[in-house]
């Protein structure tokens, strides 16, 4: 048994729906951590050749309805476009409706599309799936109509919306009970029972492929390191690393020794961390893994910091910066500044860590996506509450009405 299994019940549940003419969406609430996971399984369930259904991917964001259906229509035509040819030959006969028709609304005209496309299938092609995927929601009050337009106003049983939203505070809780032809169902296994299957899984190789072995192992030794029990994370991620190696997996080796790196440090070990950051950051400068880049420099930083090195660490925790920035990613370009401003702090250079520290209250307060606003207030009041604290420590609490001003002013704005 792999650990997909237990989440097969969840997938006879999305299969009944797409084969369900009576159902015409069905939310899936899923935490975020576990988001890649459904989406890797239900990839791979599209895949299989006894599938008769065909998913399509629109993670088209919400800021209102008339952009959300202009989206989702570019998305559907596009689809058609590419695959017009091979639609063809599975028995497709579809003339697209012109997208221009001005006696029809944006969502006339998407749910019109998707409608004709789906009632041409033939017998051997199944629904037509949307799978609803928004990077952001930004007006949650009219986000429930467009949905609950699509549940009541798409004219072919064969046209389906799949859409995902958070399994905690999730933006259409309950929409099930109070819109027609909407279903919802959660996906969630407990974490103790993932560990549990993992290591079963692990204990039966041959069952096993090695892209599952391998992430499997990585699944446990993260289990393993949250439980602070790192002699065992150090295990399997070293285990874990070989095998990346061994089958060509860069990608996945840079990714290991980066957590073995993290696990180094809570042994209390920075050569060895620093060993493994240099590994990575060599394979993530090769391989071009940009997304991980940045962030391993930020714990060499850590690492060589712990080993007195403080040139070096600041020339780390800077191109962290730098690296976090060029990919616009701000909470991160926040966090190596005020890595960097912690240690000036912990040596004593106080000037240094009030400029560093300030720069990172800049970069939050420069966050104004909806969807990042936890993001932004959490670190906003976690820097001024290390400032604070710096200006008490050395004389400065002159500083701090202005500090706190300045904070009430953005709040206001």
């Amino acid at each position: 048994m792999s650990l997909g299994d237990a989440y097969q019940e969840q997938f006879d549940l999305i299969e009944k729906f797409m084969a369900d003419p009576g159902e015409t969406v069905r939310c899936v609430r899923v935490d975020p951590e576990m988001k890649d996971m459904f989406l890797k399984a239900l990839v791979k369930m599209e895949e299989d050749p006894d599938n008769p259904h065909l998913l399509v991917s629109c993670a088209v964001p919400y800021a209102n309805a008339e952009q959300f259906f202009d989206g989702l229509l570019d998305c559907i035509t596009r689809e058609y476009e590419n695959t017009a040819q091979d639609l063809r030959e599975a028995g497709v006969e579809f003339n697209p409706p012109a997208k221009n028709n001005n006696a029809l609304n944006q969502a006339q005209r998407f749910v019109s599309y998707v409608s004709g496309l789906a009632d041409s299938f033939p017998d051997s092609i199944g629904s037509l799936v949307l799978l609803l995927d928004p990077e952001e929601v930004s007006d949650k009050g009219t986000y429930e109509l467009a949905i609950r337009y699509l549940a009541t106003k798409t004219a072919s049983p064969w046209a389906k919306y799949l859409v995902l939203d958070r399994r905690v505070d999730p933006d259409l809780g309950g929409i099930e009970d109070r819109v027609e032809r909407t279903g919802a169902q959660t996906f969630y296994v407990p974490p103790d029972a993932i560990e549990q299957q993992a290591k079963s899984d692990l204990a039966q190789p041959a069952k096993l492929t090695p892209p599952e072995r391998r992430a499997y192992l990585g699944l446990v030794a993260g289990f393993a390191f949250s439980k602070k029990k790192y002699d065992d994370a150090a295990r399997l991620q070293e285990e874990q690393i070989a095998l990346a190696e061994k089958e060509g997996e860069p990608p996945e080796a840079a990714n290991g020794y980066y957590n073995l790196g993290n696990t180094r440090l809570e042994q209390k070990n920075p050569p060895a961390a620093e060993d493994c950051y240099c590994k990575s950051l060599d394979l993530c400068l090769e391989h071009k893994i940009d997304s991980l880049t940045p962030l391993v420099m930020t714990n060499l930083g850590i690492a060589l910091h712990r080993q007195k090195r403080m040139p070096e660490a600041i020339k780390c925790f800077r191109a962290a910066r730098a690296a976090f920035r060029a990919q616009n990613q701000p909470p991160g370009e926040a966090h190596a500044l005020d890595c960097l401003a912690s240690m000036c702090y912990q040596e004593n250079g106080y000037p240094q860590a009030e400029e560093a520290w300030l720069e990172a209250l800049k970069v939050y307060e420069g966050i104004t996506s909806d969807a990042f606003a936890d993001v932004r207030k959490a670190g906003r009041e976690d820097i001024i509450a290390k400032l604070e604290r710096l200006y008490r420590s050395t004389g400065q609490r002159h500083k701090i009405p202005t500090l706190k001003k300045i904070a009430e002013d953005k709040d206001r704005g």
